[in-house]
């Protein structure tokens, strides 16, 4: 039997971002913290995982949601990786409305020992997507007892504003991306990853 660690729930962390204000952008904040408090859960590291493959994330798909490989993740950074773009079979969600989530696996020397080598590397996709929300708008996050990192993201590259929230994990030469992504439907599509990341864990 597969025994998943513990995980703070997305809808836990996001509050202690700010994230219970109204609005679809309500995440950037010119205030958001540099670190968000982190709950009581103990701490529960990450297996040890294969340098040389990338990680494989492992959740529960929550109803209503299903792989499509149709519709990829727009936004890849240039390593190595594998990537999985879920549906949310809901009444007046858009294809723009879904969940993303990507496995890269970085040289076997790379390191993230603290938050502020952790910034550095999401950095990369700040510039990638050329996010528009605020530069403080990013948190520490418990992610499956391990440290995280939420931010959030603004994209406008011609079509309908995108609106983010990432979460990075990072474990050895591995870092998973969890974006929650919409355009004008953030409360339907939020508890949905929260739902899939209160059993989600790497392998």
């Amino acid at each position: 039997m597969r025994k998943f660690a513990t995980l703070v729930p997305l809808s836990a962390v996001l509050l202690a971002a700010g994230a219970c204000q109204s609005g679809d952008a309500s995440d950037d904040a010119s205030t958001a913290p540099a670190e968000a408090p982190v709950s009581a859960v103990e701490e529960s590291p990450l297996p040890e995982l294969d340098p040389a493959m990338p990680a494989t994330p492992v959740f529960a798909l929550p109803a209503d949601m299903a792989e499509n490989p149709e519709i990829p993740f727009p936004y890849l950074l240039a390593y190595e990786h594998q990537t999985w773009s879920y549906d949310i079979a809901v009444e007046g969600l858009g294809e723009e409305d879904r969940v993303f989530v990507t496995s890269y696996l970085l040289p076997e020397d790379a390191e993230f020992p603290d938050y502020d080598s952790r910034l550095g590397f999401i950095a990369e996709y700040d510039a990638l997507v050329e996010n528009g929300a605020h530069e403080a708008s990013h948190s520490a996050a418990l992610i499956n007892g391990s440290d995280g990192v939420f931010r959030f993201s603004i994209i406008r590259d011609g079509g309908p504003t995108l609106y983010q929230r990432n979460f990075f994990i990072f474990a050895q030469n591995h870092i998973v991306q969890i974006t929650c992504q919409w355009t004008d439907n953030r409360e339907i599509v939020s508890p949905y990853c929260g739902e899939m990341q209160e059993t989600f864990t790497l392998e």
